[in-house]
C-alpha cells in the first residue's frame, strides 16, 4: 500500500520492491508447490495498485534448489508454466540469482557459485 502511494506521488519510470518471505518446506526439503509464496507476492504487487514490480524470490528459491540438486523437474508448475512469479505475473516479476542480501558479502541465501 505504501509503495503504491509512494509511486503515485513520485511517478517513477519503474519501481521494484522486495517481499522476502519463507518458502514452503516439507520432509524432503523445499516443497514442490510454492503457489502460496508466489500468490503472496502477487497480493503485495496488487497492494501497490500494480505500480511496482517485485523481486521474484519464488523463482530464485526454486531455481537454486533445482540447480543445486539437479532437480530440473522443479522448473515448471503443474500447469507447465514457470513455477515462480514469472509464471503468473511476468510483467511484474524481476528475476535474479542473488542480490545484496542473498549473495554478495551478506550471503544469507546464496545461489550455488558452482552453478553460475
Amino acid at each position: 500500500e505504501f509503495v503504491g502511494k509512494y509511486c503515485e506521488k513520485t511517478e517513477p519510470a519503474w519501481a521494484v520492491g522486495e517481499l522476502w518471505l519463507d518458502m514452503a518446506y516439507d520432509d524432503n526439503g523445499l516443497a514442490y508447490n510454492q503457489d502460496r509464496h508466489r500468490q503472496d507476492t502477487i497480493n503485495w504487487i496488487k497492494g501497490t495498485g500494480q505500480k511496482s514490480t517485485a523481486f521474484d524470490f519464488t523463482t530464485k528459491g526454486i531455481l537454486q534448489e533445482a540447480a543445486r540438486n539437479c532437480q530440473y523437474w522443479r522448473l515448471k508448475d503443474p500447469s507447465g508454466k514457470p513455477p515462480g512469479l514469472i509464471g503468473w505475473m511476468p510483467t511484474h516479476a524481476v528475476t535474479f540469482l542473488d542480490n545484496h542480501d542473498t549473495g554478495s558479502t551478506q550471503a544469507h541465501w546464496p545461489f550455488p557459485n558452482d552453478k553460475i
